[in-house]
């Protein structure tokens, strides 16, 4: 099964990134993620079995999570094969990207892959279906989410619809 490990986003965050969607929907077209699947992935697996899938949870059941903030900021671009993908920008506190780094590490000494870019907190907007999208003239004031907890998803295809099935969650301590 494909398994990430994410940050879910509180009402008001989504709310932004609906109506930031909404915008760009005049403006390009791609694959919108639905809100139920709007969030912040902290560290991506990809195809995992059972015995990999324990160790993960083990991990993040055992590493303290401290209670952050994520600052939404701006609309950026990263680039992809056949067109971009414009993402809604976190900033993110030390104490959050020193977790992250410790659950690489952990993860790391037990072979356990995970994607290897630079973490971005960000939120996929849409998977666009052309480069240099014009994002201009999108304004919007940051809004700030608390983080309270990460959860473990499976990631599936139904009905043609991509499903994010929450499997287990870990609260900030």
């Amino acid at each position: 099964m494909i398994v990430f490990a994410g940050i879910e986003l509180n009402p008001d965050t989504r709310g932004l990134c609906e109506s930031l969607q909404g915008m760009l929907k005049t403006r390009t077209a791609g694959s919108f993620p639905r809100r139920e699947n709007l969030h912040v992935t902290l560290a991506y697996f990809g195809e995992v079995d059972d015995a990999k899938l324990g160790e993960i949870q083990k991990i993040l059941e055992e590493t303290p999570f401290p209670r952050n903030e994520l600052l939404f900021t701006r609309i950026g671009l990263f680039e992809g094969g056949k067109g971009d993908h414009i993402v809604l920008l976190a900033r993110a506190q030390d104490t959050l990207l020193a977790y992250r780094e410790e659950l690489m590490k952990q993860f790391g000494e037990k072979w356990i892959y995970t994607d290897p870019k630079p973490f971005r907190p960000h939120v996929t907007l849409v998977r666009a279906k052309k480069k240099k999208v014009d994002c201009s003239g999108i304004h919007f004031e940051p809004v700030s989410s608390p983080v309270e907890q990460v959860v473990l998803f499976r990631s599936y295809e139904q009905s043609g619809k991509r499903i994010y099935e929450p499997l287990s969650s870990y609260r900030a301590g």
